[in-house]
């Protein structure tokens, strides 16, 4: 009996000990989820790598950028809220399809043809069509390339590109401006073009990179309020323990100052 009662206690004494350790990861693993360098924050926001304007040289180790546009951090109560009131002026419509691995689109004065070359090296090139913007007279068409992807507006009247984005062209409500905001998974960044739209054309205004926050366009829109809602994750917060995406949001509103943008661009005609 004296000998069951010892193996007893030593059984105890060692599921206490294994339970102390796994409690002690799992408050590491924990404090390693919630370091204040992994969250955004109203100090770590404004934080770029550099800052251009135009088709210029970026300008490294500036926070000029909070001349340009405003950012501040809200709940997800607040996001959801402004979420009812999101405005898109990309119609997609489904009359246009892809066929044979080709997608035509007619113009007024030419004929848009982008063949699909599906290959497994650096020339594999695909494209879809996202629909068009009544108001600017553009097609827009998604590429997807080896280890690259973009967004192109074509003119429905000469066929000619008329811009080319990271991501889904958000315009803002007073049809001013263009944000292009992407996650960069390369550099695990936050890379933002803000581009004009004018009587004479669209051109790249000003572009910026963040260093502590990363967006996702998916669910992102712009308000009838004037200003962009996005999700966003720290860096350090992009993928999870698994190697997936973080579902880990943090909220973001951008409102871009439109009198402090400046109006030097390189605008391509419409």
């Amino acid at each position: 009996m004296a000998k069951i009662y010892i193996l007893l206690v030593a059984l105890t004494i060692l599921t206490g000990c294994r339970s102390h350790h796994v409690s002690q990861d799992i408050a590491t693993e924990e404090r390693e989820f919630t370091d204040e360098d992994s969250i955004i924050n109203q100090a770590n926001v404004y934080e770029t790598l550099y800052t251009g304007f135009g088709m210029g040289e970026p300008i490294s180790g500036t926070d000029t950028i909070k001349h340009f546009v405003k950012l501040e951090l809200i709940t997800k109560a607040f996001f959801d809220q402004k979420r009812k009131t999101a405005v898109d002026y990309l119609t997609h419509d489904t009359q246009i399809k892809k066929k044979d691995s080709v997608l035509t689109l007619p113009c007024r004065d030419s004929i848009i043809i982008l063949t699909d070359h599906e290959v497994d090296d650096e020339t594999r090139h695909t494209h879809e069509y996202m629909g068009y913007i009544p108001f600017l007279n553009k097609y827009v068409v998604s590429g997807a390339y080896w280890e690259d992807r973009d967004v192109q507006l074509l003119d429905k009247i000469t066929g000619k590109l008329t811009a080319t984005l990271s991501e889904y062209p958000f315009i803002s409500p007073d049809k001013k401006f263009i944000l292009d905001v992407t996650a960069n998974i390369y550099d695990t960044t936050a890379d933002m073009h803000i581009f004009r739209i004018t009587k004479s054309g669209i051109g790249q205004a000003l572009y910026t990179t963040f260093k502590n926050w990363m967006p996702e366009i998916t669910i992102a829109f712009y308000s009838k309020d004037g200003s962009f809602y996005t999700p966003v994750k720290h860096p350090k917060r992009f993928w999870d323990k698994t190697g997936n995406y973080s579902t880990d949001y943090q909220y973001l509103k951008i409102t871009i100052l439109e009198k402090n943008i400046p109006k030097v661009i390189t605008p391509i005609p419409y």
